[in-house]
């Protein structure tokens, strides 16, 4: 009887012991089923299944805090795309760095802002209000490349006309820089942002009489820096030819002969506007050219593209002939779109279309 119940105690212990080997087994790392090891590592290393989903604010941090080299043009593009999915979320830090103490931010965040939203007059009207000019340099940047040119003629003209005397300085200060820019981060960077700083100025110079006696003030002032100075000179020509005219050849009048300075403003001195004839002869150039074969253009219809583009704003006068500039924007078209000089080429080819 003794020896029977001893026997069941002995069962009864080794079944107890199987079951914590048991436990103890399947607690071991790396036990887990195939199925569960598979679904974890899909969520990415070092994540879980219930790892939170990533913020709106995380595409946006990666755009601007992603040091240079570590970020190429697909990279911003695609966080540029995930930025404009964010919604809401991704708003309400946009407009953090729209109201940023940091200038550079709210360059960034002007970017942004007019990217995301479905408001574009609302957005540049709020942005407007911001009174540094590489903030409204940007706004005109993004109006004109994204062919909102309505937009962008009355914004410059209101900025223009809201300019007191003591602002022009704040305009002309930053072409004493030999690339006018604040240096932004390496994503925004990329996708052109903070760029065309010169070509805001210009359009202000343009619309502003005032601010245009400055300029001729200025390049002729003795104390006035070198990279002002020749910074300036192309903004006086685009905006009114006779008074560039002379004032290049007042200053040439005040340089010694025989110096590479007084050979640049002879050579200023010659410069005429496009006259009729050479628009057409540009226009010819491109409608007698082979398409872009590989994406690439031969030096002759590129060149005549680059002045067509350029004298889109200068000489509104100019008639052109629209078939030639189309033919132009399809040969672009072929080309990269990731290149700024390509997509700003289009864009200035697209304006031509508009204003003529």
């Amino acid at each position: 009887m003794r020896a029977h119940r001893k026997l069941k105690w002995l069962a009864v212990a080794t079944a107890v012991l199987l079951l914590v080997l048991l436990v103890l087994l399947l607690s071991r790392p790396g036990m887990h089923n195939h199925t569960d090891t598979s679904r974890s590592s899909s969520v990415g290393a070092g994540l879980s299944p219930a790892t939170p989903k990533p913020t709106a604010q995380d595409p946006i941090k990666l755009l601007i805090q992603t040091p240079a080299g570590q970020i190429s043009g697909s990279d911003a593009a695609a966080y540029l795309a995930l930025i404009k999915k964010a919604g809401a979320e991704a708003q309400a830090e946009i407009q953090k760095l729209c109201h940023s103490a940091d200038e550079k931010e709210r360059v960034v965040g002007a970017f942004l802002y007019l990217e995301t939203t479905s408001d574009v007059r609302g957005a540049v009207e709020s942005l407007s209000k911001d009174r540094s000019p590489f903030v409204s340099a940007e706004v005109a940047r993004w109006l004109f490349l994204n062919q909102h040119f309505a937009e962008w003629q009355n914004f410059v003209k209101a900025k223009a006309a809201s300019l007191s005397p003591s602002d022009f300085q704040v305009i002309l200060s930053p072409l004493s820089m030999t690339n006018p820019s604040l240096q932004l981060a390496a994503g925004p960077t990329i996708l052109g942002v903070g760029k065309d700083y010169a070509d805001f100025a210009r359009e202000i110079v343009r619309d502003n009489a005032a601010i245009k006696t400055e300029v001729e003030r200025q390049i002729l002032a003795p104390t006035t820096d070198y990279n002002r100075q020749q910074a300036l000179i192309p903004l006086l020509q685009a905006a009114d030819y006779g008074a560039y005219q002379t004032t290049i050849l007042s200053l040439k009048a005040q340089t010694s002969p025989n110096t590479s300075m007084y050979s640049r403003l002879t050579w200023l001195a010659e410069q005429r506007p496009l006259s009729q004839d050479q628009m057409n002869k540009l226009t010819d150039t491109v409608a007698t050219a082979s398409s872009g074969a590989n994406g690439r253009l031969d030096s002759h219809t590129a060149s005549a593209l680059k002045t067509i583009g350029e004298t889109s704003t200068s000489s509104p006068n100019l008639t052109v002939d629209k078939a030639s500039v189309q033919k132009g924007i399809a040969m672009l078209d072929s080309m990269s779109q990731q290149d700024y000089a390509v997509r700003k080429l289009r864009e200035e080819l697209q304006y031509v279309l508009f204003s003529h």
